[in-house]
């Protein structure tokens, strides 16, 4: 790979509205994380969809810069600090279900994707990785998710 690509908000841009990712960008580096189904209890996932719908309303797009930050701190932090502090089962601690998630991330890269870096937290995963241009982004982690379940 001769160079990285990151978010050009000039160039062309596909929107997924309500579907995971919300945006692609053909080449781009992406910063992905996905998590086990019981990482976030639903009492914090209803709170923070709840102050989040109510800050939304409030804070109508364009943002400008010190707004979008407020927004990522309050909210994209949450879910991060959640996310590690160890909610649910965490059965990625477990060395032999890490190395699956592992094995599963590298299955496809240099063919779908090119992955920078990745971790397998005990109930999450983080991926920085340069999607191949011919596979959709949700298509790449559609067939990581299929690996994991075995399908």
């Amino acid at each position: 790979m001769a160079a990285l690509w990151f978010f050009n908000p000039y160039g062309e841009i596909r929107f997924t509205a309500n579907r995971l990712p919300h945006w692609q960008q053909k080449g781009a580096v992406y910063f992905v994380t996905f998590r086990l189904a019981d990482a976030l209890p639903h009492h914090l996932r209803t709170q923070w969809e709840s102050e989040r719908d109510a800050w939304l309303r409030v804070h109508r797009q364009p943002w400008s810069a010190d707004v979008e930050r407020e927004y990522h701190e309050r909210f994209s932090g949450a879910m991060e600090h959640w996310l590690d502090t160890g909610h649910g089962s965490c059965i990625l601690r477990r060395r032999d279900c890490a190395e699956i998630v592992a094995q599963a991330l590298r299955y496809f890269d240099g063919k779908r994707v090119v992955i920078i870096s990745s971790i397998v937290m005990p109930n999450h995963v983080h991926a920085v990785v340069v999607q191949n241009a011919d596979w959709a982004l949700e298509k790449l982690l559609r067939s990581w998710k299929s690996l994991l379940r075995g399908k």
